[in-house]
């Protein structure tokens, strides 16, 4: 069809004596142009939604649920409990005790209650003389045992004296230090050349040497008179016989 209708406007034409109108050429380039920037255009509005909905996720909105709570009526169950009980057995008041504190007799109380049979019977003793003779004859046999036994204890204490070379200096069992010590003490301990001193924690690792002797805890020195009592940090106490002092460490004594 196409074919006939040109052969029919180029008869028309040709009879007319006018040029056939020329078809304005189409720009195939403009063409590309328009449709490659559309396609830009389409692929930026894409990648600008995307990248937004990455940016910026929309929110899960959990669905609610409605949750329907059915409350029960409590059911009140009660039970009737029978208790079978019996009185308590009455107990007898007991009866008070009352202790008396020994009564103590001494041969220097110049009067000797006795509580007997509801009577009070006195014995004057007389202080000057202990060992006179008494009457017991009226006396109960359990206080009169008890009477000579408070005699005879204070005979003995009366005539017998102990006598002990004890000196208020050996009480001080304290470990004084040795120059504070009275002179007549300081004679009797024997030289002593302090060479060494370990002191440690742990009891067993601590020794000293003294006059070329090495002694620990509880050790003599060479001539059995001297004790080794105790390791202290700055210093170690002896014994001499029953008297105990101190010596500083590595301080020699070199006597009084």
């Amino acid at each position: 069809m196409s074919t006939i209708l040109q052969a029919l406007q180029k008869s028309n034409f040709d009879q007319t004596g006018t040029p056939p109108p020329v078809a304005p050429k189409v720009n195939i380039f403009m063409q590309w142009k328009v449709i490659i920037s559309a396609a830009l255009l389409v692929i930026i509005v894409l990648l600008s939604a995307l990248i937004y909905l990455l940016l910026n996720p929309p929110a899960k909105v959990a669905p609610a649920m409605n949750n329907i709570v059915t409350q029960q009526p409590q059911k009140n169950h009660m039970v009737q409990v029978t208790f079978d009980t019996k009185p308590l057995p009455t107990q007898a008041p007991k009866a008070e005790i009352t202790v008396q504190a020994p009564k103590t007799v001494s041969v220097q109380e110049e009067e000797v209650i006795e509580e007997e049979d509801n009577s009070q019977q006195v014995i004057s003793l007389n202080e000057e003389n202990t060992s006179t003779e008494v009457d017991y004859e009226d006396t109960p046999n359990d206080l009169k045992k008890r009477f000579e036994l408070a005699l005879l204890l204070s005979e003995i204490e009366e005539n017998s004296e102990i006598k002990d070379d004890f000196t208020p200096e050996e009480g001080m069992n304290d470990g004084s230090d040795i120059r504070d010590m009275s002179s007549d003490f300081q004679n009797k301990v024997p030289l002593i050349r302090y060479d060494s001193h370990m002191y440690s924690s742990v009891v067993a690792d601590r020794w000293i040497r003294i006059n070329g002797e090495k002694l620990t805890e509880g050790e003599f020195d060479s001539t059995g008179q001297l004790e080794l009592i105790e390791i202290q940090p700055q210093r170690s106490i002896f014994r001499l016989e029953r008297q105990s002092f101190s010596v500083e460490s590595l301080t020699d004594w070199k006597g009084y």
